[in-house]
């Protein structure tokens, strides 16, 4: 699995075989750091151990979570924390199956220290060659737990925000795609009431966007549907509780502030009843711009701009506009969730 992705939820065992997942209450929601080996022979696996039990207090003061994640049964995990005098529990992974996703080879001597997200996503993997992997988690986890902080919210839209869903590296070939696509000019869905089927048609007093279209026979279709079932889907199914079966055709979108690119107040709910439109799905792909923030005129004036790789998620049924871009230009992934 790669940084960024959902860390699959495995069946793990902790002190007297109790049955613990890193999903459960009282462990999502922090930073956590995993500390991992197979068999803990090694004199490596005690150092890394020790480093990770002398920093607890700091890695206390980021909320994060110290596990020790081992293929070894829950009396020797409970043995070697006792040895070690450790202030935090080594949970048995007894199949391997999540030491495995997460790329620890099938050796004795074999130590990382992952760091989980609050979400789930994986943060990091850090192997041993250098700076101990304990030392470089340290500063990952206060940069998660230091990047929100206790805010009075009053009013929201209610959307999903999902970062890192693209790195830096799609972001930029996305962008190189659309420099050398077919451009699509100000296009936007026309259909009557009650009519099941749409067309499309340039209006450019409502939208002033290029888009170039990504077809679905092409590669990068099939790399950003794989990004897509490890990154975003899970946590639309999270928050939603609908089921994803399918994505319209993508959409690498431009709005430029040499025409003020903007598309006003509309909604998304276009499409043949039968099989509708659920959600729609905007991923930035540059931060150089200014302007161009999406706002839900029925919630509030509050907007919304992401990261770049990072997604919003709504309902297709919500009024929505993106403001004037004033400088610069921002490029967009697009596409609709059924």
């Amino acid at each position: 699995m790669k940084v960024g992705d959902l860390v699959p939820q495995t069946i793990l065992l902790g002190p007297g075989g109790v049955q613990r997942m890193l999903s459960e209450q009282r462990i999502a929601g922090h930073p956590i750091v995993l500390c991992l080996f197979r068999r803990a022979g090694h004199s490596s696996i005690a150092q890394e151990l020790d480093k990770l039990r002398d920093l607890y207090p700091r890695f206390a003061e980021a909320d994060t979570i110290v596990l020790g994640l081992s293929q070894q049964p829950p009396e020797a995990n409970a043995a070697l924390a006792a040895q070690r005098k450790l202030p935090f529990e080594i949970w048995a992974d007894a199949t391997g199956a999540l030491l495995d996703h997460l790329e620890l080879p099938r050796d004795e001597r074999a130590l990382a220290v992952a760091v989980i997200e609050p979400n789930g996503r994986l943060g990091a993997l850090f192997r041993p060659g250098g700076a101990r992997p304990a030392m470089q988690a340290l500063p990952l986890a206060r940069k998660l737990y230091e990047a929100t902080r206790p805010e009075l919210i009053r009013a929201q839209a209610p959307i999903l925000l999902v970062a890192g869903v693209f790195d830096a590296a799609m972001c930029k070939r996305l962008i190189e795609v659309w420099d050398k696509g077919r451009k699509r000019l100000n296009e936007v869905a026309i259909q009557g009431i009650g009519d099941p089927t749409y067309e499309s048609a340039a209006r450019e007093g409502i939208k002033r966007r290029a888009d170039v279209l990504i077809e679905e026979s092409e590669p990068l279709n099939l790399e950003i549907r794989d990004l897509f079932l490890a990154r975003l889907v899970p946590e639309m199914v999270k928050a939603f509780h609908a089921p994803i079966k399918a994505y319209q055709t993508l959409r690498i979108g431009c709005y430029d502030a040499s025409n003020q690119g903007a598309f006003g107040p509309h909604r998304d709910e276009v499409g043949d009843p039968k099989d509708p439109r659920l959600f729609a799905c905007s991923i930035n792909l540059n931060d150089e711009y200014t302007g161009c923030e999406l706002n839900f005129p029925e919630y509030g004036r509050q907007i919304y701009r992401p990261e770049a790789g990072g997604a919003v998620i709504f309902s297709c049924n919500l009024l929505h506009e993106v403001y004037p871009c004033r400088s610069g230009r921002r490029f967009t992934l697009l596409t609709f969730f059924h």
